[in-house]
């Protein structure tokens, strides 16, 4: 069972989530997703994991920025 909610992720610098493509500073819409694990003790979640939605080529693409928000280059709002 996952746990979803709707996060604003905010860019102060330019950040390259995928060669090629760079988020420009901003404030953009995105998830936070965590898994609910059991344990012989009970219940655990895992650490959050990011994604959010880009618009590019008039697409409109989800990319994981998980890796981004947990070095600092993208800020949980």
């Amino acid at each position: 069972m996952a746990r979803e909610m709707m996060v604003r992720l905010a860019v102060t610098r330019p950040v390259e989530i995928k060669q090629g493509l760079v988020l420009p500073p901003g404030t953009y819409d995105g998830i936070s997703r965590r898994t609910r694990v059991a344990t012989q003790d009970g219940v655990t979640w895992t650490e959050p994991e990011y994604r959010v939605d880009v618009q590019k080529d008039l697409m409109s693409l989800d990319y994981d920025v998980t890796k981004f928000v947990r070095a600092g280059d993208i800020l949980v709002r």
